[in-house]
């Protein structure tokens, strides 16, 4: 998967996502390793949305951010969950974003004013991979297989 940036919008998402995904921040203080890679995608609501970046417990109960692993505000509402793909934070309330992460099945305009909206899938690679993880949900949200991140990175073209 890949994202596109919304830099202006919502910086510090944004850039905290590329951090995780890329591991530059390496280990932690906390012992955590901040990168995405092998962690587990905890939540797949079939045909809504799934969940990932739990970088300890992978039950989407730990989540940290690049930033000295302590949450960071909502940047802005501006984007909305308008369709399938849209890349947002994941959170427990407002002001409370790390390293969790969700991304759209279809439009989820429940999520709006609650969840930071910062990119998009970018390629019909990206939307084909969407749709094998759509086929591990479920109602509740927990996965019918386990699903992990095998790898991530930074592509460029």
């Amino acid at each position: 998967m890949e994202r596109l940036p919304r830099r202006r919008s919502s910086a510090a998402s944004s850039a905290n996502f590329l951090d995780l995904c890329s591991g530059i921040a390496g280990f932690g203080n906390d012992g955590i390793n901040y990168h995405f890679k092998g962690t587990k995608i905890h939540r797949i609501v079939k045909n809504e949305l799934f969940e990932g970046g739990d970088l300890l417990g992978m039950d989407g109960l730990c989540s940290r951010s690049v930033y000295d692993g302590r949450l960071f505000r909502d940047e802005n509402f501006l984007l909305r969950h308008a369709g399938p793909g849209c890349l947002s934070m994941a959170n427990r309330g407002p002001d409370t974003n790390g390293s969790l992460f969700l991304v759209t099945f279809s439009r989820a305009q429940k999520l709006d004013e609650k969840c930071v909206v910062f990119g998009c899938l970018a390629n019909q690679d990206s939307f084909e991979v969407l749709m094998r993880i759509n086929e591990f949900g479920s109602t509740t949200g927990e996965p019918l297989e386990e699903v992990r991140v095998s790898d991530c990175g930074i592509a460029y073209e």
